[in-house]
């Protein structure tokens, strides 16, 4: 069969070879079959056209797994109905599908290309991002990530801006007031210049310290102009002498009719064991005598009572402080001279004066206070009064029998004599002092004492310098504040109420306070709260802590190559814990240095002993007991916690430990010396045959060697041999073989020296 041409052009053929049935079928036209060769058919190369793509997340269905392709869109309304199948989306796969309304099988002849187009390669390979679909929340998996990281991006910017602001706030003054020695973190504080910078400032003037460590004024000065700050010197400027003052100007605001007299105030100072606290006990008449509860036979607190005497046939009431002794405890003596109003000093007249005697006299005489003189154990062997008379004139201290007008009152403490005269001069002084207080207007005073109760929680120990303090007043001090719930004076009686000069133990305040600092009394729990929070406040935006907090947390040391001894301390009461911190700072560290690691008042916790396992550090508990689990914590870690009653005891034991971590040091001593005059080649080593001259020589003794004055090796003495047997030691005269394993290199005429080491006590 033959077609012409214009039919072939317009129409498809096939060319028959041989014969064969034909059936007409429907053309299509999207594919082109072409026969190059007979029984063979090759097809044309095919592209499929770049169509428009679109990723979906929506899990596969049982007919997609069977290969057949999804025609349908993607219905929004019914993806919002399945939020809850979030978490099961994430897991399924992606799938691609292909948005077009014929199948692979139909696609058009004009749409065929010899190769699978670039973008379509690029698209499978990474899909686009889905465009966001408005209404549709439960689409976008990342949601919650998303909005979590803006979340925290913002509080970044938000920190970073607080941190510029503080930046901002924390400019170096250009002046500051200090008074007297203190401490690097104490100065680093007030001056805003950085802990490390003060250390290394100080390195490069050669001394090594921490920043626990104090400085003494000069020392403060030289740093703060370093830095550019200039400090003036205030000496007055301390809180005991704000808190008086303030006291002082309300007094002078109060109208005369307001006012009434109060107990005076006496503070008993002198120096350790001269009879301070027994006087105490004569003048209480107490069966239960203080001296024999003290711990060391010494007082480590203030000590407060309220003691009624007769004075003109009517009673009369004195506050007694007695304030310790002991060097360690200076700033509770400088506490106890701040609040007084009449000071006594105790000498011993078979002692007479002594450093802590030269102090109070200093403090006293800096105050301003009245002075009386008392010249205790005048019934010993050796006491003289006039002697101490004439000491005390270097003081321009004049007894009232030589002129002058300071009352010096022979006393014996033990017997009780003249101690009636002693307090009636004492009441003598308040009468003419005429010392005045306002009973009606609201507590003001000075917190002298504070420390942590199992039963009552934080306690303080107040004495009110004016006005009064019932039960259940509001009471603020710094950082703290609270509703009084229960009051006991000094006789450990509970009472309700009490007025000017009083000391008292209060219980409901909200943390231990700082000892030294002024409290007051508002009108509600809300205003000494706000008082409370602005205080510490103000104390952060100046760079500084809260003055001896309850929990003081002290830094490590400076990183240097120096051992060090860290511990952890407690203590029971808020004052001993100064006083200690105040004698470990004292004590030298330039070869060992002390890392206090926690510094608080109030029982030994669990906490306390996991840090010390975990840091290799001791425990020390200064009069304070366990709370609930911590003595099986320390028994279970092999943590033996050092407790202490006596001040002495811990720093001289905290010295002795630091010694002990000094490497050993001995001093040569020469015993003998001996020449060489053979050499013995052995199949162990070379021997040396030598004649002792002088001395002996023993086995493992130390040894020099020199040659031609020179010396060329030192080391321990191995061996002797007399003839064929060891021996240990040899005397002058004698002749030897010695040998020596790290040294072989013998020569007639070395000449050798023999040393005994001899350890040395180390010190700080």
């Amino acid at each position: 069969m033959k077609l012409d041409n214009n039919q072939m052009e317009a129409e498809n053929y096939i060319e028959l070879i041989s014969p064969v049935k034909i059936r007409k079928v429907q053309k299509i036209e999207s594919n082109i079959l072409t026969l190059n060769t007979p029984l063979t058919i090759n097809r044309t190369e095919v592209e499929t056209i770049n169509k428009e793509l679109e990723i979906s997340t929506k899990t596969s269905t049982k007919t997609e797994k069977k290969g057949r392709l999804s025609t349908k869109h993607i219905d929004q309304d019914h993806l919002e109905s399945k939020k809850g199948k979030i978490k099961q989306k994430r897991k399924s796969r992606t799938k691609l599908y292909l948005k077009e309304e014929d199948t692979i099988n139909e696609l058009k002849s004009s749409h065929l290309k010899s190769q699978i187009s670039t973008s379509l390669a690029s698209s499978l390979a990474r899909p686009e991002r889905p465009p966001k679909q408005e209404g549709n929340r439960s689409l976008d998996l990342n949601t919650n990530t998303t909005f979590t990281k803006k979340k925290k991006i913002k509080k970044h910017l938000n920190h970073k801006k607080s941190i510029l602001a503080s930046a901002e706030s924390n400019k170096i003054p250009e002046t500051i007031k200090l008074s007297s020695s203190i401490t690097i973190q104490e100065l680093a504080d007030i001056s805003n210049i950085p802990q490390e910078e003060i250390i290394k400032y100080l390195f490069l003037q050669g001394m090594i310290i921490n920043i626990n460590q104090i400085i003494d004024y000069k020392t403060a000065i030289s740093v703060a102009g370093h830095f550019g700050i200039t400090i003036k010197n205030d000496p007055d400027d301390n809180i005991s002498t704000i808190v008086e003052n303030t006291i002082r100007e309300n007094l002078k605001d109060e109208e005369i009719e307001d006012l009434e007299l109060r107990p005076p105030i006496v503070t008993i100072m002198g120096h350790v064991d001269h009879g301070k606290t027994t006087l105490l006990d004569n003048i209480r008449h107490s069966k239960t005598k203080i001296a024999d509860q003290e711990f060391g036979g010494i007082t480590q607190t203030i000590g407060t009572y309220e003691i009624e005497v007769s004075y003109k046939s009517k009673p009369f009431k004195i506050t007694f402080l007695d304030t310790p002794g002991h060097k360690a405890f200076v700033a509770m003596r400088e506490r106890g001279v701040k609040l007084a109003d009449i000071a006594v000093l105790v000498i011993a007249a078979d002692d007479g004066i002594k450093p802590q005697t030269e102090e109070a006299i200093e403090y006293i005489q800096k105050a301003g206070l009245s002075l009386i003189i008392a010249v205790n154990k005048i019934d010993k062997e050796g006491a003289d009064v006039e002697k101490i008379k004439e000491y005390l004139t270097k003081y321009n201290i004049i007894a009232e029998d030589w002129g002058g007008d300071t009352q010096i009152i022979p006393i014996s403490a033990k017997t009780g004599k003249n101690i009636d005269k002693l307090l009636e001069s004492i009441s003598l002084i308040a009468e003419i002092s005429n010392f005045q207080a306002n009973p009606n207007k609201k507590a003001q005073g000075t917190i002298i004492e504070s420390h942590l109760d199992k039963t009552k929680g934080a306690v303080a120990t107040l004495i009110i310098q004016n006005g009064s303090l019932t039960v259940g007043d509001i009471l603020y001090s710094d950082n703290i504040f609270g509703k009084i719930r229960a009051m006991t004076n000094s006789w450990q009686e509970k009472i309700e109420k009490c007025g000017p000069s009083s000391i008292v133990e209060v219980c409901g305040i909200s943390d231990i306070a700082s000892i030294g600092s002024q409290f007051e009394i508002c009108t509600s729990e809300k205003e000494a709260r706000s008082k409370a929070e602005d205080f510490i406040a103000s104390q952060k935006s100046i760079g500084r802590n809260t003055k001896k907090s309850s929990n003081t947390k002290l830094e490590y040391g400076i990183d240097t190559t120096n051992k060090c001894l860290r511990i952890i301390l407690k203590t029971s009461t808020q004052g001993t814990l100064e006083s200690i911190l105040d004698c470990i700072n004292n004590i030298p560290q330039t070869k060992i240095q002390i890392e206090i690691l926690t510094a608080a008042s109030g029982e030994i916790t669990e906490t306390d002993i996991h840090l010390a396992n975990s840091t290799q550090a001791q425990v020390i508990g200064f009069d304070t007991s366990y709370a609930p689990g911590a003595k099986q914590a320390a028994e279970k870690s092999q943590i033996v916690v050092q407790e202490y009653k006596v001040i002495y005891d811990v720093i001289e034991n905290l010295e002795k430990e630091m010694i002990s971590l000094l490497d050993p040091f001995y001093i040569e001593e020469e015993i003998g010396k001996s020449e060489i005059k053979t050499i013995f080649n052995l199949s162990k080593g070379v021997i040396a045959g030598c004649y002792i001259n002088e001395g002996k020589l023993k086995r493992n003794c130390l040894v020099k060697i020199f040659r031609q004055h020179q010396e060329i090796y030192k080391g321990n003495l191995d061996s002797i041999k007399k003839i064929k047997e060891d021996v240990a030691e040899l005397e002058q005269g004698q002749e030897c073989g010695i040998f020596i394993e790290d040294f072989q290199d013998w020569q007639k005429d070395d000449q050798l020296i023999a040393f005994n080491l001899i350890e040395q006590n180390q010190n700080l």
